[in-house]
Order: C-alpha cells, then structure tokens, then sequence
C-alpha cells in the first residue's frame, strides 16, 4: 500500500502503537513529505518494529531519527528535495557503486594507512580493534614525543618496523584485486559487481537483540512504498557527494537491492550523515562478506563505527552483523 495519507499534526495512533504529539514536515517548495514524533519515543526499536509490520495496512514506513542533542527541529534532519520516483525506478545499483568504486575524489577517501600496533602502544594509544583514542590521549602522546627527542627517534623507529610488517604481510589499504593480488592502484581492482544473495536469516532472538536498548529516538513516518525508498521520497541529505535529488535515487536504488538480496531495511538516520539499517540476511561467511563489503566500500566514507578501516577489517566487522551503519563526509 503506497501513496498513504500522512497524519495530521497532534497524537497518532496505529494499531496498538501510540505516539506522542508530532506534526508534517513540509520541505520548502514541496508538500508534506514525513510526520515526525515531536518528542523521542522510549524504546524506539520495538515501536519501529511494530510499525513496520504494520506497514502493508497503513502505507507507512517508519524510520528513527536521531536529533543531535541540541533541540533540533524537523528541518534539521536534512529533508530537503524530494527524489521523483522516476529516478529511483531507472537509477542501476550496480552501476552506481562501479561509479563510486573508480571515483577519484572516493579513492582519496578508501586509503587506510598500513597497521601501527607497535608505534599506537607505544604511544599509549588503542590500536584497530581496541576502541577509539580520544582527542586528549592523542593529544598528550603528540606532545609527549615532540618534547623529547628519544622518544621520538623510537616511535620513528617503530614505525618503521610496523610498516615493513605489514608490507610483509601483504597489506594494501585497497581491497584485493581480483584473483587476491595485492591492489595498489584503481585500475588494480575494478568493481567486482553485485553480490550473490544470502538465504539464511537471523533468528527471532538475534532480530529482537539488533533492536532493543536502542536509545531514545524520534519516529517518523513516511508515505511510501518500501524503507528503501524513504531517502528519496523525503529528500534526505547531508553529504555534498549525494545531492538531491537524482544522486538521492541513486542511494535508494542501492538500498532497494539490498533489501531484495538481504533483507536490509532502513531503520534510522542522524543526527548527522549516517544511516542505520537492520539486516534480516547478513553473510555467514566470509567469502560472503567479502563479496558485500566491496559493495559497503563504495557506497559510504565510513562503516559501522569504525571509520574508514581496511578491507579486511571491513569483512570481518560484517560477518553475521545484524545492524549496518553508514556515514559520508
């Protein structure tokens, strides 16, 4: 059921969902295109849950919306210009990744630098894998070996060390090649195309642990046809390498075959340009993964919380993961 009414400002009920007061969000030049909570929701997954399975009755999809703190209003979760369906429906998902993949401006963003264990421990620092560093440890460590020339000389001499290391290990900060050639260049490694489908889904247990302790979320509902579709049909964007409204249908066709090969469903955006998506089918391999997190690698600047990591990393993260997190600079 598409092309639903959106509800009135004031209180809604769906089925046995009520949420709290909310009003239409009406993009400059356009009509109402989401009704947004004007409050958070308390366990925001569950409520999203319900709603999507309401969904094929109401012609509404849900999505969460994480503000950022600051009281922000509905003109500042970036519903801008509105995508013609038209662009979604002729928008090729393989095509645009393959796109991305050999954008220039993207490979400056894909390089990771080469594993530091040695050089990040002796600075005090976490390394890959361990959490993040914050901005005073990092701090602290750059003050620390600017001041004293021995310490220096031995983190530069580690450094040394953890870059042959990982030269010898065969690392490259691209993907491999196809046949796992080591990948130095763009014209090395060429878009591998779309992923195979994943059959096996998530079992009752991991679907409902993916969704709750969510922290508290606006709810905002959308006339249109599939989750995949919200982006588009809201005109949502907060990155310049997606600019309403064609390169928003772009993203969209994305998330349509995704949803078809895997069962992931938009779930949240915000505060800023990221985007949440629970996923029914995740791989359980890890030639799976790999055939997926090339296409990830495309898609965004950065993944599932930890930033822009190497390939291998990136594989590893999503084997079996429920929950995909993108954000773009």
């Amino acid at each position: 059921m598409a092309g639903a009414e959106l509800p009135e400002d004031g209180e809604v009920q769906l089925g046995a969902v009520r949420l709290p007061p909310g009003r239409r969000i009406i993009p400059d030049g356009h009509g109402p295109v989401a009704w947004l909570t004007s409050s958070d929701v308390r366990d925001p997954g569950l409520a999203w849950a319900a709603l999507t399975d309401l969904q094929p009755q109401t012609g509404l999809v849900p999505v969460l919306l994480q503000d950022d703190g600051r009281g922000a209003d509905g003109e500042d979760f970036f519903f801008y210009e509105p995508a013609d369906p038209r662009y979604i429906d002729a928008a090729d998902p393989a095509a645009e990744l393959a796109a991305r993949w050999l954008d220039p401006e993207h490979e400056e963003e894909m390089f990771v630098p080469f594993p530091t264990p040695r050089s990040s421990a002796f600075l005090g620092l976490r390394g890959p894998g361990e959490g993040s560093n914050s901005l005073q440890d990092i701090f602290s460590a750059i003050v620390g070996m600017a001041t004293n020339e021995g310490r220096r000389e031995e983190f530069e001499r580690l450094n040394r060390v953890d870059q042959a290391a990982a030269e010898a290990s065969g690392w490259s900060p691209f993907p491999p090649a196809p046949g796992g050639e080591v990948s130095e260049t763009r014209e090395d490694r060429p878009f591998p195309g779309l992923a195979p489908a994943v059959r096996e889904r998530l079992s009752t247990a991991e679907r409902t642990a993916a969704l709750a302790g969510l922290p508290p979320a606006r709810v905002c509902l959308v006339s249109a046809a599939r989750p995949a579709d919200v982006i588009g049909v809201t005109g949502w964007c907060c990155s310049d390498q997606f600019s309403p409204p064609s390169a928003s249908a772009q993203m969209c066709a994305v998330l349509r075959s995704w949803e078809e090969r895997f069962g992931a469903h938009l779930f949240k955006l915000g505060p800023n340009a990221d985007a949440w998506l629970l996923v029914d089918r995740p791989p359980r391999t890890r030639e799976a993964a790999e055939a997926i997190a090339a296409e990830h690698w495309a898609f965004a600047d950065e993944f599932h919380g930890k930033g822009r990591c190497e390939f291998g990393d990136l594989v590893d993260t999503i084997i079996g993961r429920p929950v995909w997190h993108f954000w773009w600079d």
